[in-house]
C-alpha cells in the first residue's frame, strides 16, 4: 500500500525525486522497492541498520545525500575538510570505496535551514559546496 502511494507520487512528479527524512528508523526495504532516486538523511541519526539499507540503496544506482551539517551555528564552525571527512567517514563505516563519493554520495545539512540566521545558512551552503568540490576534486584526499 505505502510503497504503491509513494511510486504514484514519483511518477507524477515526472522527474526524479529525492526522499527527505530526519527521522530515525527510515525504510529502507520500501525505498529499496519504490521508484525514489534519492534520499537525504542526517547523518547524526544513522544506526548501523541504517548503513545496511544506505549501501543496497546506492548499490542499486541511486543517491544517498548524507546531512552532515548542522542546521544551526555551532559554536565553531567546521571547516571544509572536516565536513568533506564527516562524509567519508559514513561510507567508510560502510565499506565502500572513496569513489562512491563522487558519484553516488551527496552531501548538505542535516536538515532544512528554516531555524538557521541567514549568515549561517549562508555559511553552511558554503561549506557543504566547497565540501562537494573537494570530494569531486580528489576523493582520494579526503
Amino acid at each position: 500500500m505505502a510503497s504503491g502511494l509513494l511510486d504514484g507520487c514519483v511518477h507524477a512528479g515526472g522527474t526524479d525525486v529525492l526522499v527527505h527524512s530526519c527521522a530515525p528508523d527510515l525504510p529502507w526495504k520500501l525505498l529499496q522497492q519504490s521508484a525514489v532516486g534519492a534520499v537525504a538523511v542526517d547523518a547524526t541519526s544513522l544506526r548501523p541498520a541504517d548503513l545496511d539499507g544506505i549501501a543496497e540503496f546506492v548499490d542499486s544506482g541511486r543517491t544517498v545525500v548524507l546531512g552532515v551539517l548542522a542546521t544551526t551555528a555551532p559554536a565553531r564552525t567546521p571547516s571544509v575538510e572536516q565536513v568533506a571527512q564527516a562524509v567519508a567517514a559514513v561510507t567508510d563505516r560502510i565499506g565502500f570505496p572513496r569513489a562512491v563519493l563522487a558519484d553516488r554520495i551527496g552531501l548538505t545539512p542535516a536538515c532544512g535551514l528554516a531555524g538557521a540566521t541567514p549568515g549561517w545558512a549562508r555559511t553552511a551552503i558554503e561549506l557543504v559546496c566547497k565540501a562537494a568540490e573537494a570530494i569531486a576534486a580528489d576523493v582520494d584526499a579526503v
